[in-house]
């Protein structure tokens, strides 16, 4: 989660979303540290934790089809850049005033 948000955030806005999502992250931890003894009593253990695999599937299945490859180009061309969705990978669109701007 941290090192996307890094790449994917302009840098002005890198700070406050890292602590943006680390806050959402710890709200949810604390959160279900209190209500899993409720859920496990409603459905079940192991309906919860189905649930969660299929959860964390499609998270997945998103990451790889919905969110654009960043390796190998610096995060100030990131921070400019547009994606572009031809098919199912986007593809990350650097115009040539974001690479002037990016040297």
């Amino acid at each position: 989660m941290g090192l996307y948000a890094i790449e994917l955030f302009p840098t002005k806005l890198r700070s406050t979303s890292m602590g943006s999502a680390t806050a959402i992250t710890r709200f949810v931890s604390f959160l279900s540290a209190f209500e899993f003894p409720y859920i496990a009593l409603t459905l079940g253990k192991l309906t919860f934790f189905e649930f969660l695999v299929i959860v964390t599937f499609i998270a997945f299945i998103w990451t790889l089809f919905c969110t654009p490859e960043t390796k190998g180009i610096p995060l100030e061309l990131i921070a400019v850049a547009r994606t572009k969705c031809p098919g199912l990978h986007p593809k990350l669109e650097i115009s040539a005033v974001g690479t002037e701007r990016g040297r």
